[in-house]
């Protein structure tokens, strides 16, 4: 541009920005801010297009599901994620939440890539452009199997508190019988030295009374409050001693411990005298299921458990293995398949596995039985 003299000159314009990248700063705050929110919820966080594809998830139910994000971006959600049954209900709650209805409380199931299934509740929110037009849905997701399995622990924890009181009550109340019955056959043992026959009627009293002090013993030992007492401790000296124990029962049947290779590497933070116990229940079946000669195969190898680092420790016999009652009923309390037996050995093992924070599974493979263990290497 000429000046005022005819000579060229600059003309500079300034503008102040400022306000607009405090703007932008505090934008990006916020986005930071939700995304954190969303990644880190204690909930499902999902979002799905007006065709029901997965546009995100958050990592709460990627850890819940299996599947990571970016290989289901894109992917139908009722077809992937809900079972086949339910999908078509699914679907037309999905319907009439982007017309608008309400849908929140709807319930379903959510299916696994490990095969399980998830019961959750569903809060629906219709997504919008800036004109107003509906593009998707954000559903928010909570786990109700969580929920009801921490209310189903709280109602056996309150039956067999009940349980307890009323056979040690029982228990209380019989010593007394037991100790002069006790005392009554110890005096007709030494009145019957001379007697076979009476003295064989005697000692199946004797045995009956043992069996009736091991019941109430037993049972008041599964009703009573797991208290663990955990250190460091090698899995492979907890069952290592438990099978020495077992010796009485092996003088009667020949059978082989066939332990895993590196065994010595396993540790776990457990309370030893409790897990002994463990043990002690499953190599008793074990041993009891197998032919003579017997074998049972012990397998070990690393595992996560909650995203936390565990091992999985099984035991396999070479006995007829369970049918699928036994399966079903293995750990319902007092079901046995033993002529002798209280059917508590199965739900011991099972309160004091997960005690420590650990899971149980019984199932057959082709040698037998198998019962798996999952114990989490630190505390949970």
């Amino acid at each position: 541009l000429p000046d005022y003299e005819g000579q060229p000159a600059l003309l500079a314009v300034g503008l102040d920005i400022t306000p607009r990248k405090q703007a932008e700063q505090a934008l990006r705050r916020e986005r930071d801010f939700a995304e954190s929110l969303i990644e880190t919820a204690n909930a499902i966080v999902l979002v799905l297009d007006r065709e029901g594809k997965v546009v995100r998830y958050n990592r709460y139910l990627e850890s819940l599901v299996g599947y990571p994000q970016e290989e289901m971006k894109g992917k139908d959600w009722f077809e992937h994620f809900l079972p086949t049954h339910d999908s078509t209900r699914i679907r037309n709650v999905f319907q009439a939440a982007l017309a608008g209805e309400k849908t929140n409380g709807t319930v379903n199931a959510l299916r696994c890539q490990n095969g399980m299934e998830c019961e959750i509740e569903w809060s629906n929110t219709r997504l919008m452009d800036a004109d107003g037009a509906v593009v998707g849905l954000l559903a928010v997701g909570h786990n109700l199997t969580e929920l009801r399995e921490a209310q189903r622990k709280a109602m056996q924890s309150e039956r067999l508190a009940a349980i307890g009181q009323m056979v040690t009550g029982l228990a209380h109340e019989s010593r007394n019988a037991l100790q002069r019955s006790q005392s009554c056959l110890e005096m007709l043992q030494m009145e019957l030295q001379d007697n076979p026959t009476a003295m064989d009627l005697v000692e199946r009293v004797q045995r009956a009374q043992d069996y009736l002090h091991h019941l109430y013993e037993e049972v008041r030992g599964y009703a009573a409050p797991i208290q663990l007492h955990r250190r460091p401790c090698r899995l492979v000296d907890l069952w290592r001693e438990t099978w020495s124990d077992l010796s009485l029962m092996l003088q009667e049947k020949h059978v082989d411990l066939c332990e895993p290779p590196s065994a010595e590497l396993a540790e776990c933070n457990v309370d030893p005298v409790a897990l002994q116990q463990v043990f002690r229940n499953i190599l008793e079946n074990a041993i009891t299921a197998c032919p003579n000669p017997g074998r049972v195969q012990l397998t070990l190898q690393p595992a996560e458990l909650r995203q936390q680092p565990a091992w999985e420790l099984s035991f396999h016999d070479n006995g007829p293995g369970l049918t699928e009652k036994q399966q079903l009923r293995i750990f319902e309390p007092f079901f046995t398949t033993k002529t002798k037996g209280t059917g508590l050995g199965m739900p011991i093992v099972k309160r004091i596995v997960e005690a420590h924070g650990g899971s149980v599974a019984v199932g057959n493979d082709a040698m037998g039985a198998k019962i798996t263990i999952t114990l989490p290497r630190d505390a949970i």
